[in-house]
């Protein structure tokens, strides 16, 4: 479950959220309520995926490696 970065529209208060696959459309700001809100880039949702995927490849070839020996 991924964890994502919010502006309310109503507030401009910003918050993360984590967001579970069954209630993507449930997001309320947790200053005022409002549902108006807006999900924005952040860092790690930008460069997260390829962070992640360079780590499972590295320690992969780690495994590899020690196989050998």
């Amino acid at each position: 479950m991924p964890v994502y970065e919010f502006e309310c529209k109503n507030c401009g208060n910003k918050f993360e959220t984590l967001i579970r696959s069954h209630d993507p459309g449930n997001i309320r700001c947790p200053v005022c309520g409002s549902r108006r809100v807006t999900r924005i880039a952040s860092i790690f949702s930008c460069f997260g995926v390829q962070l992640t995927k360079r780590l499972r490849m590295e320690a992969e070839d780690g495994l590899k490696r020690e196989k050998k020996y």
